[in-house]
């Protein structure tokens, strides 16, 4: 049942646990979500990421679900508060899902949906 809801989802991954958040990464990476977001230091994920690749079956697999990874998850909006936090990760998904970069709309130079 958690596969079909996971079909053109936006996951979010952090455990506080490296075990676990390999096992949700490469569960994930089998059911290709539209975006994957790991939540924690680069370091970290890129060890995970590292092991998730030393015991990949299949590469392609692999490299469809590092193209749909971000990491580490979320916008540079300042602040890190939990809200902060979770408002930063909320707008990368947001954009990523319609496929936007994510600038200030006061900068854009052009009307707001001219794309």
């Amino acid at each position: 049942r958690l596969a079909a809801r996971i079909d053109g989802a936006a996951v979010a991954v952090m455990s506080h646990s490296v075990i676990q958040d390999r096992h949700w990464l490469q569960y994930l990476f089998e059911k290709a979500p539209a975006y994957i977001g790991q939540l924690g230091p680069r370091y970290r994920t890129e060890k995970i990421l590292a092991d998730i690749q030393s015991y990949a079956q299949d590469p392609e697999q692999y490299e469809m679900g590092m193209a749909v990874l971000h990491y580490p998850i979320g916008l540079d909006l300042g602040g890190d508060s939990m809200e902060a936090i979770a408002l930063s990760i909320l707008a990368e998904m947001t954009a990523v899902m319609n496929q936007r970069n994510a600038g200030m709309l006061s900068q854009k130079g052009v009307s707001i949906h001219a794309d």
